[in-house]
């Protein structure tokens, strides 16, 4: 993470919140805005998703970015 620039919290999972988000692929990743709420699911990875992420992530951090319901 350092490497690349990246300075936001990653958090790893010990197998508990797979099953109660019942996760069904890898990687899946979640965005959540300030309120703690999930704005927006990712599952899968391709080298495309960065820049994706990126804009997504400034989003959230200016909170421009709506809070979809899952």
């Amino acid at each position: 993470m350092k490497e690349r620039g990246f300075n936001f919290t990653v958090l790893l999972d010990d197998g508990y919140v797979n099953k109660q988000a019942k996760v069904t692929a890898f990687p899946t990743t979640w965005f959540l805005d300030r309120e703690g709420r999930i704005a927006f699911k990712k599952i899968g990875w391709t080298k495309y998703l960065v820049e994706e992420f990126s804009w997504r992530i400034e989003a959230l951090r200016g909170e421009g970015l709506q809070t979809r319901k899952q």
